[in-house]
């Protein structure tokens, strides 16, 4: 995978060790995103520098060490590998080979009910994240509407919900975000309600 990964990808942040170590690293089932309709391959880092790597059933052991601040040295059957590492969010995490324009991707299984073993696992897996997570975004977030050429809110999802359901508003109501300056996106509150 190139460095097009960032243009996909823009808000990549970069491993820190005090930071993503405990909670978002160790332990976790970071399964091979690259090549996943070949084989199944899972990186899991284990404490004290062991790297468990399951390929197709067959587990490997090796080695992997902190260097600093977001680079990683890994034992691999090429020799020392060193990657410097980038997550986006607590699912997925890239690693780029130093010197390289390579990038791999892994997402964190760990939490997921099902096994990742092919490209439409992943998309399963992916679309079940983000839906999930716009839609929490979705209910928290505020919004105004516009009724007869007048201006009301801001109101969350769950309150424009009550608001029509009581028939007080339509569906049809055009609403922004408390962030836009106009209503040129011609979002509709059915169109909110859809995504809860």
């Amino acid at each position: 995978m190139n460095s097009s990964i960032f243009q996909i990808l823009p808000t990549l942040e970069p491993f820190d060790y005090t930071q993503h170590f405990e909670g978002q690293f160790k332990d976790k089932e970071w399964v091979l995103i690259n090549g996943i309709n070949d084989k199944k391959v899972t990186y899991i880092f284990k404490p004290n520098n062991v790297l468990k790597i399951v390929d197709s059933g067959t587990t490997i052991k090796t080695t992997w060490s902190f260097i600093n601040s977001n680079f990683l040295s890994i034992q691999s059957e090429d020799g020392i590998q060193l990657v410097k590492i980038y997550y986006k969010g607590q699912d997925m995490m890239v690693m780029n080979q130093r010197g390289s324009d390579d990038y791999v991707m892994f997402v964190n299984q760990t939490n997921y009910d099902e096994d990742l073993e092919t490209e439409e696992d992943l998309r399963r897996f992916l679309h079940k994240k983000y839906v999930q997570r716009a839609s929490e975004l979705i209910k928290k977030h505020q919004f105004y509407y516009i009724q007869n050429s007048e201006e009301f809110g801001p109101f969350t999802v769950e309150e424009l919900n009550i608001k029509v359901q009581k028939n007080e508003l339509s569906h049809h109501c055009f609403v922004r975000d408390i962030n836009e300056d106009d209503y040129s996106s011609r979002l509709r509150i059915r169109d909110l309600l859809r995504e809860i």
